[in-house]
């Protein structure tokens, strides 16, 4: 189509080239000059937009090499099926005409083939709507939306083709044939860059595992890309119960085997050096004894840093002023680093809040008590 419009705009340019004489003067060697420049052929789309990509302007002299670079620009948006130029005597000059024809509008979007996922579901994928141009990169952009979503929940055979259907002239239809195939079991998990925590250990904190023998049972040996983020969660979770603040978990890298049936994940740890717990303050307790305090966080300068121990810590004291009335009361560590000596100083910052007290109890409506 691209090509048509080009080659009809180099016709143009034969035509002009012999109504201009052969032999002419330094000075008569100027082009005609643009006395006009229209749009023909927009239905949808707004010719102000097709104007923006026009470089070559009235009052300049005629350029091929402009009127080529805009009709490539025009066509360029995605939004036509054919762009050519055109020209005719106007006002002692040349008038310059863009002629476009509109891709048709697709008026529906359905699915066929999808049965684990319905409609609905997969629509929250796309971006695609009726009212869109028919643009192929729209629409492959689409196709791979899809195809991310299907793999992301470990149907890595899945095989999706978009099948556009004219309904009349400047209407379609736009339908994605979907096959979607089994899901893909998990072959390995691969933990790389681990040495302080194990394999095993790391596994174990992970739903996601690998195909077994009672997987049908489990329900587990597939990838699922939401349950392989909070994976990552809990990975990173586990070093920082450890001491390791440093830690970096990297996406997975998902590898399908040869024959496409099973799917190895390799996952990637940089584990960073592992810090202990540094000095420990308070600030802002003036109902609570330090000592008391230091009793309820239960740990101490010198003990492997670890962010659980950590928040169980400040959930007992924070109960603890509850019991004592202080109903509001909040604690927020402030953790500082040293990255030479490897220490995490902790400075827990407490507000109290106002002390509540229970004032007189009625009961309204109990007419009989047994």
């Amino acid at each position: 189509m691209k090509n048509r419009g080009i080659r009809l705009f180099f016709v143009f340019l034969i035509c002009l080239a012999i109504m201009i004489p052969a032999k002419v003067t330094a000075q008569e060697e100027a082009a005609p000059l643009v006395t006009a420049i229209e749009v023909q052929g927009v239905k949808r789309i707004e010719p102000g937009a097709i104007r923006q990509k026009i470089s070559q302007k009235v009052g300049e002299p005629l350029s091929g090499e402009k009127i080529a670079s805009d009709i490539k620009k025009i066509y360029e948006m995605g939004y036509f099926d054919d762009v050519k130029a055109e020209t005719e005597f106007f006002e002692g000059g040349i008038k310059v005409i863009f002629i476009v024809k509109e891709k048709p509008t697709i008026v529906k979007v359905d699915f066929e083939g999808n049965k684990e996922f319905d409609d609905e579901k997969l629509k929250e994928k796309i971006t695609i709507v009726p009212g869109a141009i028919a643009d192929v990169t729209l629409i492959q952009d689409n196709v791979a939306a899809l195809r991310s979503f299907y793999e992301s929940e470990g149907y890595w055979r899945v095989k999706i083709v978009p099948v556009v259907r004219r309904i009349t002239e400047n209407e379609s239809s736009l339908t994605f044939m979907i096959e979607e195939g089994r899901k893909v079991r998990i072959r390995d998990i691969i933990i790389e860059g681990n040495s302080a925590i194990s394999d095993r250990k790391i596994k174990k904190v992970m739903k996601t595992k690998e195909w077994w023998i009672f997987s049908f049972i489990t329900k587990s040996g597939y990838y699922e890309k939401g349950q392989m983020r909070l994976d990552l969660e809990s990975i990173r979770e586990l070093y920082l119960d450890n001491g390791y603040l440093e830690v970096k978990v990297a996406e997975p890298v998902v590898k399908p085997t040869e024959d496409g049936k099973k799917l190895d994940i390799i996952i990637k740890v940089s584990e960073g050096p592992q810090y202990k717990v540094g000095d420990i303050t308070f600030r802002g307790h003036r109902a609570a004894d330090e000592k008391k305090l230091r009793e309820l966080i239960g740990i101490k300068k010198g003990d492997i840093f670890s962010k659980g121990k950590l928040s169980e810590g400040i959930k007992k004291a924070t109960e603890f002023y509850s019991e004592k009335g202080y109903a509001m009361a909040s604690i927020e560590p402030g953790i500082t680093t040293d990255e030479k000596a490897h220490t995490a100083s902790i400075t827990m910052n407490i507000s109290e809040g106002d002390i509540f007290y229970i004032g007189r109890i009625e009961v309204i409506g109990n007419t009989k008590t047994l």
